[in-house]
């Protein structure tokens, strides 16, 4: 979550075109029990649904109210408030005297449009105003000198729909008082994949994607997308390990009891790492890669439980043949991959 400041003219004071600005965790808000910033208080509020209870959860939602600093008397901006889940916490955190303006576009479908209205009835919502606009015209004329302007898991939608992103920049940015923050939260693509993955993956989706879309869709390409996400997902605590946290990883694999580490092997452990991000991660394969290093040179210290140490000297030794074949201009581990399996296995003879 990352929360941008805006300047005295209601501009962003950062340069570049990104939204996402300088981070605010460098002075972590501490939550005072008691006080006025007891956000878990608010959840416990005896008022709330018990399918708000539930989605919390799954939401986490103290970390997001200590982050956004919400106090009473605050004027907010929730964008794509959909059922109002977060619109009402942020109504509970602004009370009393703030206001929230839930901004939902006027073909919010039916389930989260019925879900918010029911909500709006509610006395939590008392500082609630409905704001049924479009994404990029989402400020009511009059509305002016916001103190903060939440975007919550949404953002990306913008990116496959009709939505003109740089206006509705434009927009919330000038609509905050000097001072005022930007609040983005939202999903963190692969390296490199950038807007290609904000459209919605799911074929019962396709339609709602196409009608909005500027571009063709085809269930195709969203399953492509949805497969390297679920790939994103499922290597989540070995695609970012190459450090400190691989270290917390592979150890707690290698210590469960053998009969329970039969998946836990290392082609199980290492393929998803390598097929979602192959200019960083390599396959191991063990006999073969331990006979093409056996052939290649490098000395490996081979473990056949999976842990940090192996695979760091893995990719350090790969790192190294791919320095050595430059030349040949590998791109990726697939390539290493390929050179390092002919040199170790038995279907092609020397």
């Amino acid at each position: 979550m990352r929360r941008r400041p805006a300047g005295p003219s209601g501009e962003a004071t950062d340069t570049g075109a990104e939204i996402a600005g300088r981070s605010r965790w460098s002075r972590s808000p501490t939550i005072r029990l008691g006080g006025i910033r007891d956000y878990a208080a608010l959840l416990a509020a005896a008022d709330r649904s018990d399918a708000d209870r539930e989605a919390d959860k799954r939401r986490n939602p103290i970390p997001f109210l200590a982050f956004a600093d919400l106090r009473p008397g605050m004027k907010v901006l929730d964008m794509g408030a959909g059922g109002g889940y977060s619109t009402e916490l942020i109504a509970r955190a602004v009370a009393p005297g703030g206001v929230v303006y839930g901004q939902n576009p006027v073909d919010l479908p039916e389930k989260p449009k019925a879900i918010f209205e029911v909500r709006l009835k509610t006395p939590a919502m008392k500082d609630v105003v409905a704001d049924i606009r479009p994404f990029d015209d989402p400020v009511p004329p009059d509305l002016h000198d916001l103190d903060l302007i939440t975007f919550q898991f949404l953002y990306h939608d913008t990116t496959y729909m009709n939505v003109d992103r740089v206006e509705m920049n434009r927009k919330l940015f000038a609509v905050l008082k000097p001072g005022g923050f930007l609040l983005i939260a939202d999903h963190s693509a692969l390296p490199g994949q950038g807007t290609s993955v904000g459209k919605p993956c799911t074929a019962s989706r396709k339609a709602r994607c196409d009608k909005k879309s500027k571009r063709p869709a085809s269930i195709l390409s969203c399953l492509e997308h949805e497969i390297v996400d679920l790939l994103g997902r499922l290597v989540t605590g070995i695609v970012m390990c190459v450090s400190a946290g691989l270290r917390q990883k592979f150890p707690s694999a290698g210590a469960l009891p053998r009969r329970q580490t039969r998946v836990l092997t290392w082609p199980i452990v290492t393929v998803f790492g390598f097929v979602a991000q192959p200019k960083q991660h390599f396959y191991l394969k063990p006999n073969v890669t331990r006979r093409a290093f056996e052939a290649y040179g490098p000395p490996f210290d081979y473990r056949p439980r999976p842990n940090a140490d192996t695979y760091a000297k893995l990719l350090s030794l790969a790192r190294k043949v791919k320095r050595d074949l430059a030349s040949l201009r590998p791109s990726d581990m697939i390539d290493i991959q390929s050179f390092l399996w002919i040199q170790g296995s038995d279907e092609y003879p020397d």
